[in-house]
């Protein structure tokens, strides 16, 4: 038994300090401005579901990027949707926002279709709502796209944690253990799957494969987007960049709910891989080699130096340090704009305001009444998959809609 602990730890302990290189120089070539020799333009494409925390400085930041020509299409399936409301204060003048009907068993894939069929320009940058970048973010995914082979791109991505221990902790295993095993994975094998916080695809190539809507009834449709490109013949990049995802979870059940289906996703697409993370926990076979070993003076030294290998990959990883203020309270406005209510509160009211209860509790602080200055009305776009009653439907909404925007500008 002490020989099988030894072997896993050795293993364990070449495995954490082969991923703390790799992190470490990860991370700076991240910081390190590529040249872009050529600057197609690009349809980002996101998938919105409900509020979260976060929401709409992580939705800014896709509209703030420095980059000459290039689209942003949010899609929700219902207008009703509360993350419409926060799409269209911040999106552009050619941005729009779509209502994607479910269509597919996985929603997601049922906003990527509609989005699909509206977009404009030959690569497509989808990236889930909790991502926020850097203003260099596409001009480094589209550097990776440096030859007709490549057709796919992803990104890997950092936890940034809200202010609870849970979205600390899960921060910390994103930091710390996943963004570290998917780097190694990209070097010792062909990358063959994408990240959900970034699949930049070519257009031909995702027609080559029947669109997004081959991935109708896939649970893990970034990891079949990626396989299907493969066996299509193209090459799949990793960009020079490190996005923030937001790590929300308020409980710690919370985070093991998500954890487990995380790892439920992992084994039913990977299984052996799944079943070989156990040898990359340093610590794990360090308690087993001292429980075997009995605290023995070789026992207690390799399990010191896994504790400091441990340590070790804590401090080069990302830091996962939490938001400055909280998703419950006002967020300081950007470039001058008046104060903004958080997006858990979608009300456009003067004075102060309280949210409509749940977890979030309640809000303070004064705003003045601009949100309707913009009808959102004019950029939502039903997606023409959707039969006729629906479309019907939506339209008569978007009427309302538009008519009661009309109304408070001009009282506002």
């Amino acid at each position: 038994m002490m020989i099988i602990a030894l072997a896993a730890l050795s293993f364990s302990l070449a495995y954490t300090i082969f991923a703390a290189v790799l992190l470490r120089r990860r991370a700076g070539r991240a910081t390190t401005a590529g040249e872009t020799p050529a600057l197609p333009a690009v349809t980002i494409a996101k998938p919105l579901c409900g509020l979260e925390p976060e929401l709409e400085e992580n939705l800014r930041s896709f509209c703030e990027l420095d980059y000459p020509e290039y689209e942003v299409i949010f899609a929700v399936t219902s207008e009703d949707d509360p993350a419409a409301d926060v799409a269209s204060r911040v999106m552009r003048s050619n941005d729009s926002v779509v209502i994607a009907p479910p269509i597919a068993a996985n929603e997601k894939v049922s906003s990527l279709i509609a989005i699909e069929r509206r977009a404009k320009y030959p690569i497509l940058v989808v990236a889930d709502s909790d991502i926020r970048v850097q203003r260099d973010y596409l001009r480094k995914v589209v550097a990776a796209f440096d030859g007709p082979s490549v057709g796919g791109v992803t990104a890997v991505y950092s936890g940034k944690p809200t202010r609870t221990a849970a979205a600390r902790l899960g921060a910390m295993y994103i930091n710390e253990s996943f963004l570290p095993s998917v780097l190694v994975a990209t070097v010792i094998q062909h990358l063959d799957f994408f990240l959900g916080a970034t699949m930049a695809v070519r257009r031909d190539g995702l027609r080559a494969i029947g669109g997004f809507e081959a991935l109708a009834h896939d649970l893990a449709d970034d990891y079949r987007l990626g396989q299907r490109l493969r066996e299509r013949g193209y090459k799949i990049r990793l960009a020079d960049v490190i996005v923030e995802t937001t790590v929300s979870e308020h409980t710690i059940a919370d985070l093991l709910r998500r954890e487990i289906r995380w790892s439920r996703t992992i084994r039913t697409v990977r299984p052996v891989g799944h079943f070989l993370t156990i040898l990359t926990m340093p610590l794990v076979w360090a308690v087993i080699v001292l429980i075997a070993g009995r605290f023995s003076p070789l026992a207690c030294i390799v399990a010191a130096a896994a504790l400091a290998v441990r340590i070790g990959i804590h401090v080069v990883a990302p830091s996962p340090a939490a938001s400055q203020l909280s998703p419950e309270i006002l967020r300081p406005a950007q470039r001058g704009e008046e104060p903004a209510l958080s997006d858990a509160d979608p009300e456009r009211s003067e004075g102060k305001a309280e949210s409509k209860g749940g977890p979030k509790g309640r809000m303070r602080g004064t705003v003045e009444s601009r949100r309707f200055a913009r009808p959102r009305s004019s950029r939502i776009r039903i997606d023409p998959c959707a039969s006729r009653e629906t479309r019907a439907d939506h339209r008569a909404r978007i009427r309302s809609l538009s008519h009661q925007s009309g109304c408070r500008s001009q009282h506002s």
